[in-house]
């Protein structure tokens, strides 16, 4: 996967759009626009605290509920994860800062049509369909 400098990844008003998954395997993936803040992240999951898990795709992670024990979302945890995942969940890119430290950013949406791929269509793909 190609490097992708930071200035490509600058959201106004620091929005990141993300892929939802949430814990109920019946209710569609859908893209969300989060405010870039862990307070935000973790209300749009419906949690306290929030962990951000690298995964085997370079440069996605999953914002996951850090507290525990809620539905555990397989098709994510199967994919993704060695281990449970508890509650809904957000994929996001990380990018690496000029300080060499970690940030969130907008999923591309070559990543996005990735994970669309492997986790099922999103709610604006079906509706499209």
């Amino acid at each position: 996967m190609a490097e992708v400098s930071l200035a490509d990844l600058e959201e106004p008003d620091d929005a990141l759009n993300l892929l939802f998954v949430p814990a109920d395997p019946v209710q569609p993936i859908r893209e969300v626009t989060v405010e870039d803040d862990r307070q935000q992240l973790a209300k749009a999951i419906g949690a306290r605290c929030i962990e951000i898990v690298p995964t085997p795709i370079r440069g996605v992670v999953l914002v996951i509920d850090g507290d525990g024990p809620n539905p555990i979302k397989e098709r994510v945890s199967d994919l993704f994860h060695p281990g449970p995942i508890y509650g809904d969940v957000l994929l996001a890119c990380e990018v690496t800062l000029p300080d060499g430290g970690r940030d969130l950013a907008s999923l591309r949406p070559e990543v996005n049509t990735v994970l669309t791929f492997l986790l099922g269509p999103t709610a604006s793909d079906e509706a499209q369909a």
